[in-house]
């Protein structure tokens, strides 16, 4: 993971899907998550998942954007160290 965009849906995280595809980065948007990871959310909004569990589905992604990714971009940074946060968030 390079990149966990942690701003909340309609601040621009469209467009920054956009650029990380025109970087060339495999992004985990809205759809993506939805489609390949439902289960895995499902569980962590339950309190029954793991970060861990979740972070080894996404180890080979290189940028998560939108929901459900800012409500736990605190447990995806602690899984991935290395990555940069990015917050898209115009009220800050």
């Amino acid at each position: 993971m390079k990149v966990i965009l942690s701003g909340y849906s309609k601040t621009g995280t469209k467009t920054m899907r956009a650029a990380f595809d025109i970087l060339g980065y495999n992004t985990y948007d809205y759809l993506e998550n939805a489609h390949y990871l439902y289960k895995e959310w499902i569980s962590m909004f339950s309190g029954k998942g793991d970060i861990h569990q979740l972070a080894e589905k996404l180890k080979d992604i290189d940028a998560v954007t939108d929901s459900p990714c800012f409500y736990f971009w605190e447990d995806l940074h602690k899984a991935f160290p290395d990555s940069k946060v990015n917050l898209t968030d115009p009220a800050l």
